[in-house]
């Protein structure tokens, strides 16, 4: 009931409770990403809203906060193995908010529930065909457990997208089940899968972001497209300037810079 885990328990979350506990919402057996028209706005309900506290009607926002996904997780997966360890269910929660807040801002807004549910999709296909079913982008039930066999074949569509013109090199495919095998037993589960791409994503998404807000050329200019160190200096240089970081770090955050720069 704690959802802000402030070791009290407010009106507000004690009224999360009742209606979560008395009046669950029945996702007529689908599945994730939960945008099919028949629970689309229960889901929408159970995320963005909250009991009014005088238990009538309710208040709803256009983000979600972590606490509001404490609040929902339950009742969307299956966690009987760790709702009743709260170490477990805290990480867990923690976690797939990070994966849910896209700019970090601890809120998760509509464009980035959509960006999500659409990556969410688009890996799924990718998960599906390598587990024989195609690639159909919405969750098929299986074990989900992917063998070190099902992911080294070579219509890997994870790794055949880096080789579409040549067959995949054996050492790749093995390089890239190694670093999605987080737990090294020698299998993939969906939650490994899911987890490591969408944390790639992020970054991807995040270095972007910060590459085009060192640019300092034109689009269309000779430099446009190649980052100097004297832009990347210059960028550091200025958040030192309005005090964001300290003077010292702008040649270290610049070497650093340059290295993951190099580095793709």
């Amino acid at each position: 009931m704690d959802l802000d885990n402030n070791s009290e328990i407010s009106l507000e979350e004690l009224l999360q409770y009742s209606r979560n506990k008395y009046s669950p919402i029945d996702l007529q057996g689908n599945q994730a990403p939960f945008d099919q028209d028949a629970i689309k706005q229960d889901v929408h309900d159970l995320v963005l809203c909250r009991a009014a506290n005088n238990a009538e009607g309710k208040v709803c926002k256009d983000y979600f906060t972590r606490e509001d996904l404490k609040n929902a997780l339950p009742q969307l997966y299956n966690l009987d193995n760790i709702i009743d360890d709260y170490v477990s269910f805290e990480a867990y929660v923690s976690h797939e908010f990070k994966l849910h807040d896209i700019d970090y801002n601890g809120k998760v807004e509509h464009w980035e529930s959509e960006k999500y549910d659409s990556h969410y999709k688009f890996i799924r296909g990718f998960w599906n065909h390598s587990k024989g079913q195609g690639n159909v982008r919405e969750t098929i039930p299986d074990n989900g457990i992917m063998t070190y066999d099902q992911w080294m074949r070579q219509d890997n569509m994870m790794v055949k997208r880096d080789y579409q013109n040549t067959d995949i090199p054996v050492e790749a495919l093995q390089g890239r089940f190694n670093y999605f095998d987080r737990d090294n037993n020698g299998e993939l589960s969906w939650w490994e899968y899911w987890s490591t791409i969408q944390e790639d994503d992020l970054q991807h998404y995040h270095f972007r972001q910060l590459y085009y807000d060192i640019e300092q050329d034109a689009p269309g200019s000779p430099g446009y497209g190649t980052l100097t160190e004297e832009e990347i200096r210059d960028y550091f240089q200025a958040q030192a300037d309005r005090g964001e970081i300290l003077a010292s770090e702008v040649e270290l955050r610049v070497a650093l810079m340059l290295e993951d720069y190099a580095n793709g």
